[in-house]
């Protein structure tokens, strides 16, 4: 007869959960893991161990049917071992970018082939342009310099009339006695809008 009909509905007071009835069931094996990666090798596959086990051999016990396995510790506790996954690396295609001259000098820039600035129009004139959005001599300390080469260095290079244009834009909706630092905020967020916008273009053609 069957289990159901020789027990005839009878239960034992005496329950466990399945996780601890399949536990009951793990085989044990010792096994060295990686050092640097902390894998190791089991037959029912591969799993990763914490750092504290990683290079050193230790016991484990592991389900022979499904991908379950443990690691012994010293006083004896069982601690949950995660399948061993090797993690894509993340994607470093750059994202679509415009079409405008200020976009092609920075995607070129940021890219293999590093560009030239447009010929007469580097740091010194920046200042310049600088100066007169903000109406004053420009460097005029060391921190207002530092402050401009960072901005170059993140954004740059940039062509004439196109940064001309952003201090333009920023002087307009900024207002005149701007500090430096708001002043360089705005033209790099008109840098990212017109980016953005651009991106967004090229998804909608696509």
């Amino acid at each position: 007869m069957s289990p159901e009909s020789r027990l005839a509905g009878a239960l034992s007071e005496r329950r466990i959960s399945d996780a601890e009835l399949a536990r009951a069931f793990f085989v044990g094996a010792s096994a060295t893991s990686d050092r640097k990666t902390g894998e190791v090798q089991l037959p029912n596959g591969r799993f990763r161990v914490p750092i504290a086990f990683a290079g050193r051999k230790a016991l484990f016990r592991y389900d022979p049917l499904r991908p379950a396995a443990v690691v012994i510790t010293a006083d004896r506790r069982e601690v949950a071992l995660e399948p061993f996954v090797i993690k894509p690396l993340p994607d470093a295609t750059p994202r679509p970018r415009g079409n405008g001259r200020l976009q092609r000098l920075l995607d070129t820039w940021r890219g293999t082939a590093r560009s030239n600035a447009e010929p007469a129009f580097g740091i010194p004139e920046v200042f310049k342009a600088l100066g007169e959005v903000l109406a004053r001599p420009m460097p005029a300390t060391e921190l207002d310099a530092r402050d401009v080469q960072d901005f170059w260095r993140q954004h740059g290079p940039f062509s004439r009339a196109a940064f001309l244009r952003a201090c333009q834009c920023a002087a307009a909706s900024l207002g005149a006695q701007r500090p430096l630092a708001v002043l360089l905020a705005d033209i790099a967020r008109q840098i990212h809008d017109d980016q953005d916008g651009a991106a967004a273009a090229t998804e909608v053609l696509a």
